[in-house]
């Protein structure tokens, strides 16, 4: 019995300790938020409004005669390494303001978010913002669901996913997975195994399926409050350069990545079109003043 209750004491101890690590770095799961894997803790990452989210804080209800933008995406939409001022959102605001516009450009972005965590963003936080317009900025990798994120500074991995990644097969994987939603430690023992399946299994692959899931799904939720929707479609800075050749010559994600990069982006502009859903790429604008 002693070694029972010494046993359940260690293990408490390191829960505690694992939990402690994981709000030291900012992450907090909200439960009542199915889809949204996890969230960011204002109190402890630097420049977040009141809302968990890298913008200033928002008024409600809007004010009147505002236009107001709700944005959803995943870093590079967040503005990963960047000051908030000159985050794209917040850099579009700042032209519309100043040519004279009203509007509000409301960036519910957060780093190493997937299609069905943005999705979810809108369902249980975007609403209450009253926006007018909902804009999904797109990135290529939006359909490989979320499963790790690596946190603090020695990179230990931690479970956020909802499913196991294709080809890890684990006894008890679905109550693991339900355990990590309410266990630190069930979460870092996970985060460690499934690293180091992605590690040998040469990355995740994408999931075509879940993506259209979740990207109709979001569309019906702004058709259901009567909000249009728009995708705005952020292509990799390398498609700057024109010349696919050139550019899978250069850079070092392998042979073809321009050219797979620049497929997907159209492949997805040809699915959001036939949902009948306005699709806005950024490879002209990436492409103004190259050759």
């Amino acid at each position: 019995a002693l070694g029972l209750v010494a046993s359940a004491g260690v293990v408490i101890v390191a829960e505690v300790q694992t939990i402690r690590h994981e709000r030291d770095t900012g992450l907090s799961f909200p439960a009542d938020e199915p889809g949204r894997k996890y969230a960011l803790d204002p109190e402890r990452v630097p420049d977040l409004n009141e809302d968990g989210f890298n913008d200033t804080n928002w008024v409600r209800p809007k004010p009147e005669g505002t236009l107001r933008v709700a944005l959803l995406g995943d870093s590079v939409a967040y503005g990963s390494g960047l000051a908030q001022r000159d985050v794209f959102p917040q850099v579009a605001e700042a032209i519309l303001v100043e040519a004279g516009r009203s509007i509000e450009i409301l960036n519910l972005s957060i780093y190493g978010y997937d299609v069905e965590q943005e999705a979810a963003t809108l369902r249980y936080q975007g609403w209450s913002l009253e926006p007018d317009l909902v804009v999904y900025a797109w990135f290529s990798n939006d359909h490989l669901p979320s499963t790790l994120l690596r946190v603090g500074d020695d990179e230990l991995p931690v479970f956020v996913g909802s499913a196991l990644p294709p080809g890890l097969e684990m006894w008890g994987g679905d109550a693991l997975i339900w355990l990590a939603r309410r266990s630190a430690l069930a979460r870092r023992y996970l985060g460690d195994r499934v690293a180091r399946h992605l590690k040998t299994d040469r990355g995740a692959r994408g999931d075509e399926a879940f993506f259209d899931a979740h990207l109709r799904a979001m569309i019906a939720d702004a058709r259901e409050h009567g909000v249009p929707i728009a995708v705005y479609g952020v292509a990799p800075h390398v498609l700057a350069d024109p010349d696919l050749a050139r550019c899978d010559e250069q850079t070092k994600r392998g042979s073809r990545f321009c050219s797979s990069q620049l497929r997907g982006h159209n492949e997805t502009w040809r699915q959001v079109d036939a949902l009948g859903v306005p699709f806005l790429s950024s490879v002209p604008w990436l492409r103004t003043g190259t050759d």
